[in-house]
């Protein structure tokens, strides 16, 4: 996951992602037992990244495959 959360935009879009689960899939995927923690570093480092100069407006244009 940190290595992951090193890529542009990735730490955002993924803790949307897990923000977005229904019930029954944050049961299936076991958010209750890492959610929290992982919320938290994804955040932050997230808003790491726009602290140094990552521009949301380029998202979609500059964004590769798979993140």
């Amino acid at each position: 996951m940190t290595e992951v959360a090193q890529e542009p935009y990735v730490p955002g879009r993924l803790a949307s992602a897990i923000r977005s689960w229904g019930d029954d899939v944050s049961r299936y995927k076991g958010r209750e037992r890492y959610g929290e923690v992982l919320l938290e570093y994804l955040d932050r480092k997230h808003e790491e990244q726009i602290a140094n100069g990552l521009d949301m407006e380029r998202e979609e244009e500059v964004r590769t495959y798979p993140f």
